[in-house]
């Protein structure tokens, strides 16, 4: 049987192998292949938001290049003012030098000029006579109740015709009420003014409307005419014993503006 072909039972093999094959064909478990071309528009926004980033990275990088640039040209500037500023304050202190030493030649050429005009005035002040008008004499008469009040300690009366300022008085006297004109007055006159001198005569000073100056000298317990010697150490500074008070004319009637003569 096996040496000879049967046409029945080839067609009967053919049969049960076409059945097997559509029995596969039809297993819904099996999982389909993707086809490449659905993957496509995917890839290709990957692809764009690639290019995009490494343009952004590409425009930021040359941003950095640029500012570090910019950095590096104003730290040159900034070195550069720098050096200026030190030239010019080089300079500036040789001009100083310069300066004071031609102010000390000025001074010292100057100075006996103005010692001179200054003892001549003094000799001359005397002859002149003091101005005689009411207004004048009230003048004259509130700088006298000033000095002797304060020669006197009275220092109500001393503030009460006093017109000026008391920045000096309170800068001087830190612990005592700014606004405290008596009490001003009396630590003024105890540590920096010479309030205990007594007047020895008034002398004629420039007159304004409303404003009368007068010269004042002062003279020791012994009656001797007081003078003040150079400031601050000098041995070559001018002595002086005629000292100017301003009075000023006002609705109050006459003030005072200028302190008791004060000693550093």
């Amino acid at each position: 049987m096996f040496g000879r072909r049967n046409p029945g039972w080839v067609a009967g093999l053919a049969a049960v192998v076409l059945v097997a094959a559509c029995s596969d064909s039809g297993d819904s478990t099996a999982t389909p292949l993707s086809h490449p071309l659905s993957t496509q528009p995917e890839v290709a926004d990957q692809s764009a938001r690639i290019l995009e980033l490494e343009q952004a990275v590409g425009a930021l990088t040359e941003e950095l290049v640029t500012a570090r640039d910019d950095l590096a040209d104003a730290q040159a500037d900034i070195d550069s003012l720098v050096g200026q500023v030190a030239g010019l304050t080089g300079r500036l202190a040789d001009m100083q030098l310069t300066l004071d030493s031609e102010w000390d030649y000025m001074y010292s050429w100057v100075q006996p000029y103005l010692d001179q005009y200054r003892l001549e005035m003094e000799l001359l002040r005397p002859l002149i006579p003091l101005p005689d008008t009411p207004e004048a004499r009230q003048s004259k008469e509130a700088l006298a109740a000033f000095l002797t009040a304060a020669h006197d300690g009275d220092y109500v009366t001393a503030a009460s015709l006093y017109g000026g300022g008391y920045e000096s008085l309170a800068d001087w006297n830190p612990s005592v009420d700014s606004s405290d004109g008596p009490a001003l007055f009396e630590a003024a006159c105890t540590y920096q003014l010479r309030c205990e001198l007594a007047v020895r005569r008034f002398l004629s000073g420039p007159i304004q409307p409303g404003r009368y100056t007068f010269y004042v000298e002062f003279e020791t317990d012994g009656g001797e005419l007081w003078t003040m010697g150079p400031c601050c150490g000098s041995e070559t500074g001018p002595t002086v014993s005629q000292f100017p008070f301003v009075v000023s004319w006002t609705a109050g009637g006459p003030r005072v503006l200028t302190m008791p003569v004060y000693t550093p």
